[in-house]
C-alpha cells in the first residue's frame, strides 16, 4: 500500500502573516459590512423624511368639489415634490374606501401601490423598488375621510450601495495587499531574535558552549526570551564545565590508587622477598583497595542523589535527637585527639525527610570538624529553631578555609590548595554529598570562615579561624 505523503508544514513567519492577513481581511469585511448597513439604514430614513414632508404640504392642498376630492393647487404640489423627477417620484389621494381620485407624478405607472394602512412599506415597481408612505386624512381630528400615499424610488438609494460596494470590493484587496507587506515585515522583525537563537543553537556543541544571543533591542517578550535562553545556556555551560571536571577529577582519584596498586604488585614480583615484605605490600594494597571503595561509593550516592531527589522515603524525624546521636558518636573521636567538643541542641525540633539521608549529611560535617580541627581545638554543634526552619550549626577552630576557596568548597572533588595531601584531604565528596542532601530536603547548605578575634590584651593567633557550617531545613508539618 503507498504511503500517503506527509503533508508539509508552513513556517511560523508564513502562518504568522497568513493569520495577519485573516485578521485584517475579517475587520475589514466586518466593517465594510457596518459602513453599508449603515448607509442603505440612513438613505432610507433621509427617503421616509422626504416622504412625509411631502405628505404634509399635499395635504393643504385638498379639496372636495360636490362628491369628488382632488388637488386644487398644482403649483403648490409641484412645491411638495420638491422638484424631483416625476418619473422617480409619486404622491396619489383615495377615498376613505380606497379608491383612487387625484394624484400627481409617476402615480400610474410608477410603484406597486399597497392597500391604504397607514405606515411606511418597501414594494416592487417599475425601475426596481420604490418606498411608499400611507396617511390617513381626517375631517375633525377622528372621521378618516380618505388617504393620502407618497412614493420615491429608490433607485438612487441602489445606486449609492452599489458604488460603495465597488469602492469596498477594491479597496479591500488594496488594503490587504499593504497589510501583507506590512505583516511580512512585522513578523521579520519580531522572529529576527529567534532566528538568532536558532543560529546559536545551531552553533552549540559539547566543546563550544560560549555562544550567546547578547539580544539588545528593546524591553519586551522577546528580549525576556533571549535572556532565559542566554541564562539556560550559562546554566548548561556550567553544568558542562562541571562534569568535565567531575570526570577529569574522577579519573585522577581512580588512577592514582590503581597506579600505586600496579607499582606494588611489580615490585613484589620482581623477586623473591620475604612473607614480611609480603605482609607489608598487601596491607598497603589494602588501604588503596578501601579508598577505592569509598570513592565508588562515593561516586554511586552522589549519582543516585542526582537521580532520586524527588524520590526519598521522607517521614517526620525528630532532628534534635538525630543530631545528639551523631554528635555523641563523634565525641569519642574528638577526645581521643585532644579536641572540645561541645552541644547546644534544642529538643523536638523534627523535620521532614529520609533519616539515613540525614544521618550521613550530619556525619560528613561532623568528620570534616574532626578532621580539620588541630589537637586542642575546639568544636561545637548547635541546633536551634527559626521560623519555618531547623538550623544546625556546625563549627570548629583550625586553619579555616580561604576566602577564594569559600565558593568552590562544595564542589565535587574540590579540596583546598593547602589540603591536598591525600592523607589528611580525602577524595573532596563528602561536603558535595552533604550539600545534595540538603538540596534533595528543601534546605540548604552554607559555610562562613572568619578570623578568630584576640582577647583583650592578648596577642593574635597566627591564622586562627573558626569555620561555620549551616544547615537549614524545612520544618515538618506542625512544627
Amino acid at each position: 500500500m503507498e504511503r500517503k505523503r506527509a503533508v508539509p508544514r508552513l513556517s511560523l513567519r508564513i502562518r504568522l502573516t497568513l493569520w495577519y492577513l485573516l485578521i485584517i481581511g475579517a475587520s475589514g469585511a466586518l466593517f465594510g459590512a457596518f459602513l453599508y448597513f449603515e448607509l442603505q439604514r440612513s438613505l432610507i430614513d433621509s427617503v421616509d423624511l422626504s416622504l412625509r414632508a411631502a405628505i404634509g404640504q399635499a395635504a393643504t392642498s385638498v379639496e372636495r368639489e360636490r362628491d369628488r376630492t382632488r388637488f386644487h393647487d398644482r403649483d403648490e404640489m409641484t412645491v411638495a415634490i420638491g422638484g424631483r423627477d416625476t418619473s422617480q417620484f409619486a404622491i396619489r389621494m383615495l377615498d376613505s374606501a380606497g379608491r383612487f381620485e387625484d394624484g400627481i407624478g409617476a402615480f400610474a405607472a410608477g410603484p406597486e401601490w399597497p392597500p391604504p394602512e397607514e405606515g411606511v412599506v418597501t414594494t416592487g415597481g417599475n425601475e426596481g423598488t420604490w418606498r411608499v408612505m400611507t396617511e390617513p386624512m381626517h375631517i375633525g381630528g377622528a372621521t378618516v375621510v380618505g388617504w393620502l400615499q407618497a412614493a420615491q424610488s429608490l433607485r438612487f438609494v441602489s445606486e449609492t450601495l452599489s458604488r460603495l460596494e465597488e469602492v469596498l470590493l477594491l479597496a479591500i484587496p488594496l488594503v490587504l495587499v499593504v497589510a501583507a507587506a506590512g505583516g511580512i515585515f512585522l513578523v521579520n522583525k519580531a522572529l529576527r531574535p529567534i532566528v538568532r537563537m536558532s543560529a546559536t543553537a545551531r552553533g552549540i556543541s559539547a566543546t563550544d558552549l560560549s555562544r550567546r544571543i547578547g539580544y539588545s533591542g528593546a524591553r519586551d517578550e522577546m528580549s525576556e526570551l533571549a535572556e532565559t535562553f542566554d541564562r539556560m545556556l550559562d546554566r548548561l555551560q556550567g553544568s558542562f564545565e562541571q562534569e568535565r571536571r567531575f570526570t577529569a577529577d574522577a579519573s585522577h582519584e581512580l588512577r592514582t590508587p590503581l597506579a600505586v596498586l600496579r607499582g606494588q604488585i611489580d615490585v613484589a614480583l620482581g623477586r623473591p622477598r620475604g612473607a614480611d615484605h609480603y605482609r607489608m605490600t598487601l596491607t598497603s594494597m589494602g588501604q588503596e583497595v578501601d579508598r577505592l571503595i569509598r570513592l565508588a561509593n562515593d561516586l554511586l550516592y552522589l549519582a543516585r542523589l542526582d537521580v532520586d531527589h524527588g524520590h526519598l522515603r521522607s517521614a517526620r524525624v525528630n532532628l534534635s535527637d538525630l543530631v545528639a546521636a551523631t554528635a555523641e558518636q563523634f565525641a569519642g573521636l574528638a577526645e581521643a585527639r585532644r579536641q572540645r567538643m561541645t552541644s547546644e541542641i534544642e529538643p523536638d525540633a523534627c523535620v521532614q525527610g529520609d533519616i539515613d539521608h540525614l544521618i550521613r549529611l550530619l556525619m560528613n560535617l561532623l568528620d570534616n570538624a574532626v578532621k580539620y580541627t588541630p589537637t586542642g581545638g575546639a568544636i561545637g554543634v548547635r541546633l536551634c529553631r527559626s521560623p519555618g526552619a531547623v538550623e544546625v550549626e556546625v563549627t570548629n577552630s583550625g586553619p579555616g578555609i580561604p576566602d577564594g576557596d569559600l565558593g568552590r568548597i562544595f564542589d565535587r572533588f574540590y579540596r583546598v590548595a593547602t589540603d591536598r595531601a591525600r592523607s589528611s584531604g580525602g577524595s573532596g565528596l563528602g561536603l558535595a554529598i552533604a550539600r545534595e542532601i540538603a538540596r534533595a530536603h528543601g534546605g540548604a547548605l552554607s559555610v562562613a570562615s572568619t578570623a578568630v578575634e584576640a582577647a583583650a590584651g592578648a596577642p593574635p593567633e597566627d591564622g586562627e579561624r573558626v569555620t561555620t557550617f549551616t544547615l537549614r531545613l524545612p520544618s515538618a508539618i506542625g512544627e
